[in-house]
């Protein structure tokens, strides 16, 4: 039987090379990780239109209006994308032309 007062370390020496603790991975004089670039997404609004039916099969599309290419932060909130919509693009702060209909498509980029 093992005393109550011997260490771990000295009854499993092994365990002191599994531990993170024991392995002096953190140091104050490591370098910093490189700063990641900003993630960036690129989004395409369509505003000024009206939803409508396809003729052929009555399905809905959007029809008419401006179309502009904005670029935000990836972990912008949706209220706050609203709210930039609505300054940036329409130009407006009543809640008549504000944007009613969000629609996410994903997609590769090429550049």
């Amino acid at each position: 039987m093992v005393p109550a007062t011997t260490p771990t370390a000295a009854v499993y020496p092994e365990s002191m090379d599994s531990s993170p603790r024991s392995r002096y991975t953190d140091s104050w004089n490591a370098n910093p990780p490189p700063p990641q670039p900003p993630q960036k997404l690129r989004l395409m609004c369509n505003y000024g239109g009206h939803i409508v039916p396809r003729p052929h099969d009555k399905t809905l599309c959007y029809g008419g209006g401006d179309t502009r290419i904005i670029v935000i932060d990836r972990h912008t909130s949706l209220s706050v994308l609203h709210h930039r919509l609505s300054k940036t693009l329409l130009h407006t702060g009543s809640n008549e032309n504000r944007p009613k209909y969000f629609r996410s498509r994903v997609g590769a980029v090429r550049r």
